[in-house]
C-alpha cells in the first residue's frame, strides 16, 4: 500500500515526535538515577534498566519502566520512519539532530 504525501508527512512528524519522547524518557531516567544515588548511595552492582541493585523496589520499578519507554519510543520512531518510505541512515541523522537539540540521557 502506497502512502499519500500527507500520510508520509504525518509519519515523518510522528517519527520525530517519538524520538523527542524517547530522549525525554531517557533524560528522566538519568535524573532519577542521579537522585537515587544521592539518596541511597552509589555502591554495589549496576544493573541494566534499574541502575543499582540496592535501590528500593519502587525506585527500581520506575527506572525499569522509563528504560522500557525509551526502547518502545525508539522502535515506534523507526517504524514510522520506515512507513514514510525513509531510509535508516536518514533516521540516524534525525536521531543525532534530536540528541544535539535536546540531550541524550542514560539510554540511546
Amino acid at each position: 500500500m502506497r502512502l499519500t504525501t500527507e500520510e508520509k508527512a504525518y509519519q515523518v512528524a510522528r517519527a520525530r515526535a517519538e524520538l523527542k519522547l524517547a530522549y525525554a524518557f531517557s533524560r528522566a531516567h538519568s535524573r532519577l538515577a542521579v537522585w537515587a544515588e544521592g539518596a541511597y548511595g552509589a555502591q554495589g552492582a549496576t544493573i541494566s534498566g534499574v541502575y543499582r541493585e540496592h535501590f528500593p523496589q519502587p525506585v527500581k520499578e520506575r527506572l525499569r519502566r522509563l528504560a522500557s519507554m525509551v526502547s518502545e519510543r525508539l522502535a515506534y520512531s523507526r517504524s514510522a520512519w520506515r512507513q514514510a518510505g525513509k531510509r535508516q541512515s536518514t533516521w540516524q541523522r534525525l536521531r543525532q539532530n534530536i540528541i544535539r537539540a535536546y540531550g541524550r540521557g542514560f539510554y540511546g
